[in-house]
């Protein structure tokens, strides 16, 4: 169970055009498909210290990978990262959530698969700072592995 922290002041920093394009995408994807989006890695940790974010990756669950596709189609998003359910929407980052496993040597040496939940999918972070995930809807911030420590 995460540790559960309300940030309702989370965008109040967000510099009035990236936050209209969070709210574009996200909202287009909650109220067509019914998913489920968070802010997670950096932005997160960003906010929390008090620092400018200008760079947002959005994850979404809840919906299919060919209901994601046909999303990001319709927004104009650009697959960036297809192969890792990543697509660029303006400045924007927007993915499916996923694991990694180290496969072989070097970079791309990672075989991905889509995570079954927000607590997999928080585990391939670097930091537990960078595990934490913000939820859009409810205002708050989600800690599975204590990064608020």
């Amino acid at each position: 169970m995460p540790i559960i922290k309300s940030f309702p002041n989370f965008f109040s920093q967000t510099d009035p055009h990236i936050l209209q394009n969070i709210i574009t995408v996200t909202d287009y994807l909650i109220q067509n498909y019914h998913a489920k989006c968070y802010v997670v890695g950096g932005a997160v940790r960003d906010r929390i210290l008090g620092h400018e974010c200008k760079d947002y990756d959005i994850e979404c669950f809840g919906i299919s990978v060919d209901d994601f596709e046909t999303a990001m189609e319709h927004l104009g998003a650009q697959g960036v990262g297809k192969s890792f359910f990543v697509y660029k929407y303006h400045d924007l980052d927007i993915a499916l959530p996923r694991t990694e496993q180290k496969v072989s040597a070097g970079h791309r040496g990672f075989e991905v698969s889509l995570a079954s939940d927000e607590k997999e999918a928080s585990k391939r972070r670097d930091f537990t700072i960078n595990a934490l995930m913000y939820d859009i809807q409810n205002q708050q911030i989600r800690d599975f592995w204590n990064g608020l420590e």
